[in-house]
C-alpha cells in the first residue's frame, strides 16, 4: 500500500445518501490534488451507512474507477466512545483488504477520521499506542486525509481550493 485516504462522508442528504451538488467542488479539488492514475489499484472502505457508501461511490466515478467494490464492515461504523480495540480491529481490517493494492479509501465518521491516520502511522512504525486517538483530530464532511506512505506525508484536503494543507502531526493533549 503507497497512500491511505480517509474520508469523513459528504453531507447526508434525503434517505441519507449525499447531499445532492455537495460533491461538486470537493470533487474538483480532489482531482486537482491527486489524479487518477496515482491511485492506482483501489480498495474502497466503507462502515455500513448510506451516507458512507454514496460517499465511496462519488469518490470512485470521479477518479474514473468503474469496475469497483466497496467492503462495508461495521467495525468502521463509529460508537459513543472508541477504544484501541476498536482502532485495531480497523488496521486489522485495512491490512487484510490491501493486499496488492496501491492505494486503501475508507470513508468513515468524525469519530474516526485523523484518530485513524494517526493510530495507523503509530502501529505501522511499532510506536506507542496511546489511550486518546480521537480526541482533536476529527475533520468536517467531506474533508479527508491522504497518508502518502511512500512520501510519509499527510495532507488535509477540504472542500475548496484553499483548503488543501499539511495536516499536522499529532500533539499530545
Amino acid at each position: 500500500m503507497k497512500k491511505l485516504i480517509v474520508i469523513r462522508h459528504l453531507e447526508p442528504g434525503k434517505n441519507n445518501f449525499p447531499f445532492p451538488g455537495s460533491e461538486e467542488i470537493f470533487w474538483k479539488v480532489l482531482l486537482k490534488r491527486i489524479n487518477s492514475a496515482e491511485l492506482g489499484s483501489c480498495v474502497f472502505l466503507s462502515s455500513v451507512t448510506a451516507r458512507t457508501f454514496g460517499t465511496l461511490f462519488l469518490f470512485a466515478s470521479y477518479a474514473k474507477r468503474y469496475n469497483f467494490t466497496i467492503t462495508a464492515d461495521n467495525c468502521l461504523y463509529c460508537k459513543d466512545k472508541n477504544t484501541l480495540e476498536d482502532f485495531e480491529k480497523i488496521y486489522q481490517l485495512i491490512q487484510r483488504e490491501s493486499k496488492d493494492m496501491d492505494t486503501v479509501v475508507v470513508c468513515t465518521h468524525m469519530e474516526y477520521t485523523g484518530g485513524l491516520v494517526d493510530y495507523f502511522k503509530d502501529r505501522t512504525a511499532n510506536k506507542e499506542l496511546r489511550e486518546n486517538y480521537v480526541a482533536r483530530r476529527c475533520i468536517e464532511k467531506g474533508q479527508m486525509i491522504i497518508y502518502d506512505l511512500e512520501k510519509n506525508t499527510t495532507v488535509l484536503v477540504g472542500p475548496t481550493d484553499t483548503d488543501i494543507m499539511d495536516y499536522p502531526e499529532y500533539e499530545p493533549l
